[in-house]
């Protein structure tokens, strides 16, 4: 029967349309409604993998099915999300429909279906009916998963490689040699390249033989080194620490050692080290480079090398504490090979895989491989973060990587942040001694069952080529040690050994027995002593230490445990009797494995994103080939090469230049920021592993002829953040100081927001990254990447006292320093601006809340009293510290006054605000005179004023007028430092005085933002002058070439410029008031501006020009955001919109003001009051 019904046609007609309606029902095609639902994203990520929420919030965007809709808006919305993509459907949602939701919201949609857990998979879509109440069409499907939850959770062990080969020297003994001085020729630096020749004398033993013999130790910047004539071995700044044999040089009795040593970049001459030599009856002589040595300043003749030679006339040297460039002596530090791990498995015969998942994650780096492919494109997972409280887990789908049969799941592991070089201070193995990776592979076959592959017995480890690694000083590959196919089943891995377990707690260095030294300080029964390496000798130079004292106050034993610059005051307090010392030791203690918790992945990994092939290639020295990539990135490079088997290239990065076209390496301080790669011979493609650098440069030295340029690219890499604003205008260096902002910004959002990325430091300071975030939201889509760094600063790096540390994650630093302290409830204020986030705001409510109690702690009368850095790096103008206290005092309650209010904490907004009228009626009583001056103060006075309320509006003018002559007293430019500058031109906007914040702007001498563009920068300056073709480099302790916050001003640029800003929480309602006027910069303006933000709303844009003495403004206002332009001009009769009279538009405050939804619109007027 059913045939014959399927052969009469009109049947056939009947069945095909119930498919088509089907069809119709599940595309949303169809649907009469003019919007559609874009760009699904879960916790702000799309498609996501591992969420560490049950109840992510979901967001979309709004697109027109027409692009010339206009007043387009959501009345409501549906969410569909099922466990299948099957089930996305009315009726077959089996964990969530949503229903109708009469809504305007399209971001911080909480998820409200059936309890979610680890493991869950969620797919999802969403329609909108329209402002008509017209249904739209559904949304494209997307989906996400969450991530494991419970430690339970983790099944497997850690596992690692603890020791690799034996290093010839010790880590004790290249700890003790970080402590010794550098011998130097003295004087002030030189701009030409300089020499000097260091020699002494010394006796070897003739009674017994020398069973070997070697020296270590590093130069500035490089040394031949000659013993008795003989040339034994060259020592180089940038080199890790090597020894090298000298035992056949020696003679016994006399000998001679001399050490040339040429500097090009700036510094003088220096040297350090040891010769190290071992008898055979055990005894150990050590030869130090001391005040012994004398100098010659230049290369001193072969004679010079022979025992007797007469140095009578050689000047004395200059012996140094600490390194002559600034930085530490990293090169002294043993770094370990990269473990390699492995394991096999085979799914059983006869069963399918449905479905795959790998959980990962490491204490240190790591990437993970499974059949001979790498799992991802991550990068420098599982990220950076305070080991001491959480480290982040990758999830990743591999079901299409696993096959029936044999498979294996590999691993390969780096030092990191973790293992690694920390800070500044030199100091290694901050947070744990030994890399170690985890993991768990877990598979679900067609029927039901499962297997779980875990880290743990039946797993091999094995070295391979990657014999070193550091973030800070590269990495040192050999591709003779390469193992093919190690992650493949069919691997042969008989030569492997079982792995280390567990997590291992860093080893006690370089303790010193200082009983002695403080028995002696006793005095009167009392002693009181500051803890420092002045008071008690550096056993570990440039590592933080601690003082453990045993002591006696009478009979009681009492012990004390101070760090590096506290007090030590025996007796204590209520302690009575005769005091006595009975040990005391000073350094390094050992650091106990670090407690944390494992927690999936919060935000997008470091990524590579693009490749910048070499423009050019020199050689400034024989031998020496200097790339030039033409633009100051953060990555890595990538070496087309061909050569010799056992050939080495030495691959030196930089940010510079010196005059001689060679690479000036002295601002990276303590960094060698320096690749090694021996050949294997044969044409090769070669990356350094585990590492990043901060260059424009790309020195390679050990090659046999002059390259090819093509033979070096740059791989920039930086954390996954999709840029979401444009800006261009008529003037080419505010467009290349455009491009700098965003090229400082994506090198320096790397895993953190760091300061700069090319030094040892590469911290993630909080004020840069607090000055900067406004401009850094309109840049990028930083609302996962900042949402993971304030979960660092917020609740990892908050003290007892509740300041905050200085960088987060936290590394060596103190906190309780106004600007920098605050970050955690300013950054948190503005994504909750940006983004509409109040989810940010309760989580970190209660950190920012201890916070604001101990600044009133701080705080007298409303007048706060803090400190910290002051307005760094300002250029001499006056400013009072007690004025930025209190004025960032009266802000911060501002700001906890609008997020108590907005979470429902009413009482404490009440508490906040009369907090804050009593700090700015303070601030004004102290601060502002009766003629609108600022006491105390310069241009930051003023830029902190004017954008943080402080300013009646009575005292606008006058204060204006102050705050303009504040600029004119510097000739008019700017002398702002960090706390200043990112509102400096944003005040005078507020001041009414965009004519000075555009002759700052334009300003193209020193000091100004177009200085350091027409000297030919390609990212920020941590300096205003950091090279000037007059005094050269600025102090390379603080002299990094790509620091963004001084790139703050492209908050000004989009928000007043182009005049975008956001009127209610997430740009739900914007106002677009840009600044068009002409002749307010000594004869510079812009003809044109064109600036475009992809806000969570969508993308807003304000373009103008100006066209036959009149402008042209063009505004898109996306779907479902209403809009409110104000453009400077006073008669709403002369102003057109698309070429007629506007209906509705008001004057306010000097602006025509007019209100729009959605849609593309063009506005033509005569700017004018």
């Amino acid at each position: 029967m059913s045939m014959n019904l399927l052969r009469h046609p009109l049947a056939c007609v009947v069945s095909l349309l119930v498919l088509l309606c089907t069809v119709l029902l599940m595309s949303g095609c169809g649907s009469s409604g003019s919007l559609r639902a874009t760009d699904l994203r879960a916790e702000y990520r799309t498609e996501p993998l591992g969420l560490g929420t049950t109840i992510p919030r979901l967001s979309w965007e709004l697109q027109a099915t027409s692009s010339s809709a206009r007043n387009l808006s959501q009345a409501a919305y549906q969410v569909l999300a099922a466990s299948s993509p099957d089930l996305l459907a009315p009726g077959k949602a089996d964990l969530w429909d949503s229903g109708r939701v009469d809504s305007h919201a399209t971001n911080q949609i909480e998820y409200a279906g059936k309890p979610l857990a680890s493991r869950s998979r969620v797919h999802w879509r969403v329609r909108v009916w329209d402002q008509a109440n017209a249904e739209c069409d559904w949304s494209k499907p997307a989906s996400f998963s969450i991530g494991l939850l419970d430690q339970s959770e983790w099944k497997g062990e850690w596992i690692g490689l603890d020791d690799g080969p034996k290093p010839p020297l010790t880590q004790d003994v290249r700890d003790e040699m970080r402590a010794m001085p550098w011998i130097r020729l003295a004087g002030p630096p030189a701009r030409e390249q300089r020499a000097a020749t260091f020699r002494s004398e010394f006796e070897v033993r003739a009674d017994s033989p020398i069973a070997s013999a070697f020296f270590a130790g590093t130069a500035d910047m490089i040394a031949d080194v000659s013993i008795n004539a003989h040339a034994v071995g060259q020592l180089t700044r940038w080199n890790l620490l090597t020894p090298i044999d000298a035992a056949a040089a020696l003679a016994k009795g006399k000998n001679a050692i001399s050490i040339r040593v040429v500097n090009h970049d700036g510094f003088n001459p220096a040297v350090t080290g040891e010769l190290f030599v071992t008898y055979a009856d055990g005894q150990v002589q050590r030869v130090p480079f001391n005040g012994l040595f004398k100098l010659f300043e230049g290369l001193a003749p072969a004679e010079a090398d022979r025992v007797g030679f007469d140095v009578s006339s050689w000047k004395a040297v200059e012996v140094v504490r600490g390194q002559p460039w600034g930085g530490n002596r990293n090169t002294e530090h043993y770094f370990s090979p990269a473990p390699y791990l492995r394991t096999t498995f085979a799914t059983p015969p006869g069963k399918t895989i449905a479905n795959a998942t790998l959980y990962s994650t490491a204490l240190g780096l790591y990437w993970a491989e499974i059949n001979g492919r790498r799992v991802s494109n991550d990068l420098f997972t599982p990220g950076w973060t305070d080991y001491n409280h959480r480290v982040y887990h990758q999830t990743y789908d591999v079901t299409d990587m696993l096959s029936g049969g044999e498979n294996c799941l590999g691993a390969v592991l780096g030092d990191g942040w973790y293992a690694g070089l920390m800070g500044y201070t030199g100091q290694r193995h901050y947070y744990g001694q030994a890399a170690r990776f985890r993991a768990q592979l877990e598979i679900t076959y067609t029927d039901g069952s499962h297997d779980v592959i875990t880290t743990g017995p039946g797993w091999l480890a094995a070295f391979g080529p990657i014999r070193a690694t550091d973030n800070y000083m590269g990495t040192v590959y050999d591709s003779r040690l390469e193992i093919p196919n190690w992650s493949t089943s069919g691997f042969d891995a008989s030569k492997w050994n079982a792995p280390a377990t567990g997590v291992k707690s860093r080893a006690a260095r370089r303790a010193a027995d200082v009983t002695a030294k403080i028995a002696s300080k006793i005095e009167n029964g009392k002693l009181s002593l500051a803890i420092n390496p002045q008071n008690l000798g550096d056993p570990a130079y440039g590592i933080a230490k601690v003082l453990d004292v045993e002591y006696k106050v009478g009979n009681d034993k009492k012990s004390v445990s101070l760090r590096e610059g506290e007090t030590l005051t025996l007796p204590g307090n209520g302690e009575r009797g005769e005091l006595s010392v009975t040990r005391a030791m000073f350094g390094e203690p050992e650091k106990p494995a670090p407690a944390f918790v494992i927690e999936p992945q919060p935000a997008e990994p470091v990524r590579h994103f693009e490749s910048l092939p070499a423009r050019s290639v020199s050689e400034p020295r024989p031998g020496r080939f200097v790339f030039d990539l033409g633009q100051n990135m953060v990555g890595w490079t990538k070496l087309n090469v061909s050569g010799r088997a056992g050939q080495t290239l030495t691959v030196r990065h930089a940010e510079f230049l010196n005059p001689d076209g060679t690479l000036y390496t002295s601002n990276l301080r303590g960094a060698t920021a320096t690749d090694f790669f021996t050949l294997k011979g044969g044409r090769e493609t070669l990356e350094p592993p585990f590492t990043f650098h901060g260059f424009r440069y790309v020195e390679i030295t050990g090659l046999d002829s002059m390259p090819p340029a093509s033979m070096v690219t740059g791989i920039v890499a930086h954390s996954d953040i999709k840029q979401t604003g444009t800006f261009e205008s008529s003037d080419p260096l505010v467009n290349q100081l455009f491009h700098n902002i965003i090229w400082g910004q994506k090198g320096n959002y790397f895993e953190v927001p760091t300061d700069c990325p090319q030094r040892d430091e590469r911290l993630g300071w909080t004020g840069d990254a607090q000055f900067f975030i406004k401009a850094a939201s309109y840049n990028f889509d930083i609302a996962a990447f900042m949402s993971r760094w304030l979960k660092t600063l917020a609740h990892d790096a908050q003290f007892e006292d509740g300041t905050f540390a200085h960088v987060a994650p936290k590394v060596n630093e103190r906190g309780g320093s106004t600007a920098w302290g605050d970050a955690a409830i300013v950054c948190t204020n503005w994504m909750f601006h940006a983004y509409g986030d109040t989810r940010i705001i309760r989580e970190n409510y209660a950190p920012m809340q201890r916070y604001m109690k101990w600044l009133d702690s701080k705080t007298t009368n409303g007048i706060a009293k803090v400190g910290g850095f002051g307005d760094w790096v300002n250029l001499g103008d006056p400013m009072s510290q007690d004025l930025i206290d209190t004025a960032y005092r009266a802000e911060l309650l501002r700001m906890m006054t609008e997020m108590a209010m907005v979470i429902g904490k009413s009482d404490d907004a009440h508490a906040y605000d009369a907090a804050r009228n009593e700090t700015v009626a303070a601030f004004r009583a102290r601060f502002l005179a009766e003629d609108g001056s600022l006491r105390e103060s310069g241009q930051t006075g003023y830029a902190l004023a004017f954008t943080m309320g402080l300013i009646p509006r009575e005292r606008m003018g006058d204060a204006a007028k102050h705050y303009a002559a504040a600029i004119e007293r510097k000739n008019w430019h700017l002398a702002t430092g960090f706390i200043g500058t990112p509102r400096l031109l944003t005040g005078l906007h507020q001041a009414n005085r965009d004519d000075v914040a555009h002759r700052l702007l334009f300003n193209d001498d020193y000091p100004s933002w177009l200085y350091q563009v027409k000297l030919g920068a390609t990212t920020m300056w941590e300096r205003w002058d950091g090279w000037t073709p007059e005094r050269g480099f600025q102090d390379v302790g603080m002299n990094s070439f790509n620091h963004y916050a001084f790139g703050a001003v492209g908050d000004y640029m989009f928000g007043d410029i182009a005049g975008i800003r956001p009127l209610e929480p997430g740009f739900a309602r914007v106002r677009i008031a840009p600044v068009v006027e002409r002749g307010m910069s000594e004869g510079k303006a812009f003809d044109h501006v064109s600036a475009k933000y992809r806000s969570i709303a969508g993308t807003i844009e304000s373009s103008w020009k100006w066209v036959d003495g009149r402008v042209v403004l063009k505004v898109v206002v996306p779907p479902n955001v209403v809009a409110e332009v104000a453009l400077p001009a006073s008669d709403p009769a002369k102003v057109r919109m698309d070429g007629r009279a506007v209906e509705g538009a008001k004057v306010d405050l000097g602006r025509v003001v007019v209100k729009l939804g959605s849609g593309e619109y063009e506005f033509e007027f005569v700017p004018g009051k």
